[in-house]
């Protein structure tokens, strides 16, 4: 038990037994027995809890190990992706190019042979001509009645009257 042979034991109980005498020795000898299962229950408990804790920090170690290990396979997973998704739209820009590239090509020489022509250029040059004639008209227009109402005031410096009716004309 403590390292102690039953000889040792004889005699440890033969000594309790002259100190303490017969009677007491009984009562002592179960107190003492019940003291020694009390730490015994007591150790066993305490182990208990150790290896309970123990195996729990194992389990929670092997969780984050594990999620450590998901997290790097979803990383790797989405690089891989990403990469994929990289090479694919590298391919569909070069081809990309390479059709801009034939279809400018193909413009210019379209452009070399034949010119581009506008279809409403005409109707465009038709119309800025009449704007033209309509605000020359009105220019005239404005121009008319300056020169009735510029009359009217040489009229009235020379002492002349203007027509009744140039003169509502000009007012108007």
């Amino acid at each position: 038990m403590f390292g102690i042979g039953s000889t040792e034991l004889l005699i440890i109980l033969a000594v309790g037994l002259i100190v303490l005498g017969p009677k007491k020795l009984p009562q002592i000898a179960r107190a003492l027995g019940k003291g020694m299962a009390e730490f015994r229950k007591v150790s066993t408990d305490l182990q208990r809890t150790i290896n309970v804790e123990a195996e729990r920090e194992e389990r929670e170690q092997k969780r984050r190990d594990e999620e450590k290990v998901k997290k790097k396979e979803v990383a790797k997973a989405a690089q891989s992706k990403h990469k994929g998704e990289s090479e694919e739209s590298a391919k569909a820009r070069q081809e990309a190019e390479e059709a801009a590239r034939k279809a400018l090509s193909s413009a210019d020489k379209a452009n070399r042979a034949e010119p581009f022509k506008d279809p409403y250029a005409e109707q465009e040059e038709a119309a800025r001509v009449a704007q033209q004639e309509d605000d020359a008209k009105t220019i005239d227009v404005t121009t008319s009645e300056v020169r009735t109402a510029d009359a009217e005031d040489r009229n009235a410096a020379s002492g002349d009257e203007a027509p009744a009716g140039a003169a509502q004309e000009s007012k108007a």
